[in-house]
């Protein structure tokens, strides 16, 4: 959530703008939702700070509710504001008016919105089994052991139904972003090409942290290709909708 804000704070244009005006209820409601998230995440972290067994169900339920709760608002939310973003007609005086919930879910029925909005959800289980296996990799006892190896299982997934879903998302993109992917823009073509590639390499890592979680060489190579692939996939984004 806090990488979207940045990214936006950075490519802030009239078409962002405008985009914002139409969701503002929900970037509104947004920041509450991020703000409750944060709280429950404070809690657990006190919580846990106690070095107790006892309520381990309980922290396990509010750490569920801190990440469901984001997973549930942030994909859809920027999904359709990058929608909003590539279509908006910027009026010549006053504000766009603010959409409705039911226009909101008619737009995420969209298979653009939707399958970016699933491609980013998918990234969220990714990138949170890299951040565990990170963490994990700052200890070489059995019990972080074995939550590199529960770890890599989750971005293992993640990465492999990231494949249908991402294509599935360049089908339905319009013609002039899928011309954008395929030579018609530079960069963007290589940084795509170099998704796919550094995607494929995740999945050779992350199965091999399976099958030998003590091995830190491994878990690093995780984290580096992960952080190059989020890089990349940010500059495909970018330069496919300009």
């Amino acid at each position: 959530a806090l990488t979207g804000v940045l990214l936006g704070w950075l490519n802030w244009t009239p078409e962002l703008r405008a985009g914002l005006q139409q969701l503002s209820r929900k970037v509104h409601f947004g920041g509450m939702e991020l703000l409750f998230s944060l709280a429950l995440m404070i809690w657990h972290w006190r919580w846990w700070r106690n070095e107790s067994s006892k309520g381990r169900v309980g922290r396990y339920v509010v750490l569920l509710l801190a990440g469901t709760n984001l997973l549930y608002h942030f994909p859809t939310l920027f999904a359709v504001l990058s929608h909003l973003k590539a279509t908006a007609e910027i009026p010549a005086e006053g504000r766009l008016p603010s959409i409705s919930a039911a226009d909101f879910r008619g737009l995420l029925a969209q298979p653009a919105v939707l399958a970016q909005a699933i491609h980013v959800a998918l990234a969220s289980f990714a990138v949170a089994g890299v951040w565990l296996i990170f963490r994990a990799d700052r200890c070489a006892n059995e019990e972080d052991q074995l939550t590199a190896k529960s770890a890599s299982m989750i971005a293992l997934l993640a990465t492999v139904l990231q494949f249908p879903v991402g294509f599935w998302l360049v089908a339905v993109y319009p013609p002039s972003a899928q011309k954008q992917l395929m030579g018609g823009d530079m960069l963007a073509s290589v940084a795509f090409v170099l998704s796919m590639l550094g995607a494929l390499g995740l999945l050779h890592f992350f199965s091999a942290t399976m099958r030998r979680p003590e091995s830190p060489k491994l878990r690093k190579w995780s984290v580096r290709l992960t952080v190059l692939i989020v890089v990349v996939m940010t500059i495909v984004l970018q330069r496919s909708r300009m």
